[in-house]
């Protein structure tokens, strides 16, 4: 798998914090554009967020809501035309904000906001 925190990135911290998955998102995207994709489907887990209630310390990311928005601005960097599906984040208002932090990076990224 090309995902942050997955075996593919086997250097990754047990709970990784905004800084280091945004590198290993950067590493992902850089092999994907690479293998010559022409489009980018993102599985958006807004579960990664530090307060989502189901985070369980030692079992997930440490995200707070403005790691959100440079993830949005590092996919929209790719270039690539982009499909968020989104899943993961049970409460509402949190998994909200998330999603529109990186739709709003990937605005800004693209200089469309």
């Amino acid at each position: 798998p090309l995902a942050p925190y997955t075996p593919w990135s086997k250097s990754s911290p047990a709970e990784p914090n905004g800084e280091t998955y945004e590198q290993a998102l950067r590493r992902a995207l850089d092999a994907i554009v690479q293998h010559g994709a022409q489009a980018l489907v993102v599985s958006l887990g807004v579960d990664t967020f530090r307060h989502d209630p189901v985070h369980l310390p030692g079992a997930g990311c440490k995200l707070e809501l403005e790691d959100f928005e440079a993830i949005g601005a590092v996919l929209a960097e790719a270039r690539l035309p982009t499909l968020l599906l989104q899943e993961g984040g049970y409460m509402p208002d949190v998994a909200g904000a998330a999603v529109c932090k990186v739709l709003s990076g990937m605005l800004h990224a693209l200089d469309l906001s």
